[in-house]
């Protein structure tokens, strides 16, 4: 069987905080879809955080063809 059916869970929901939360919906709230849609800087894009980069693409390309 292969090992990702069998592994433990990985991934697991995060939970914010619901002040967070209240304040980005306020935020959307008082702002008209113009003003929603202008970009200034990258800093208005959500990016998500690796966590970590354990292993590349390359990586796992080397490990599989070694195999």
């Amino acid at each position: 069987m292969p090992k990702a059916l069998t592994q433990e869970c990985l991934v697991r929901t995060k939970v914010e905080d619901p002040e967070k939360q209240r304040e980005r919906a306020e935020a959307i709230r008082g702002k008209s879809v113009a003003e929603l849609a202008q970009i200034n800087s990258l800093s208005d894009i959500p990016l998500p955080a690796f966590i970590s980069r354990s292993s590349r693409p390359v990586e796992r390309k080397k490990r599989f063809r070694e195999k």
